[in-house]
């Protein structure tokens, strides 16, 4: 009978056969490259209409015209394409075979 053993990160699942990983939320590499990449994106839109708002907003307050909006929106930009950056340089990294990974405190026991 399987036995369920694991802590935060990732459950492992004790079969006869041997450990079987079920990946979970926090392992980032673990989860499709679509899925990674329409997170990217998401993210670049959302970073940038985010810092446009609050320059509006500062517009809005302070009476400062344009200003604030184009400020912000030029800080999202940069914020959001160092990020874009970031992503895509280590998703293009080689991946280690899942033999190889370092045991993170997992217990296999049979």
């Amino acid at each position: 009978m399987p036995i369920l053993t694991g802590d935060l990160a990732a459950f492992s699942l004790q079969s006869p056969d041997g450990p079987l990983e079920l990946p979970m939320a926090g392992k980032k590499r673990d989860r499709p490259s679509w899925i990674r990449f329409s997170g990217v994106g998401v993210e670049f839109a959302l970073v940038i209409g985010g810092f446009a708002a609050v320059g509006y907003w500062i517009d809005l307050h302070y009476g400062c015209g344009p200003w604030g909006l184009v400020i912000g929106a030029a800080l999202g930009l940069i914020g959001g394409t160092y990020n874009l950056v970031r992503e895509s340089l280590t998703a293009f990294q080689p991946r280690e075979p899942p033999d190889r990974r370092e045991d993170k405190g997992q217990r296999h026991e049979p």
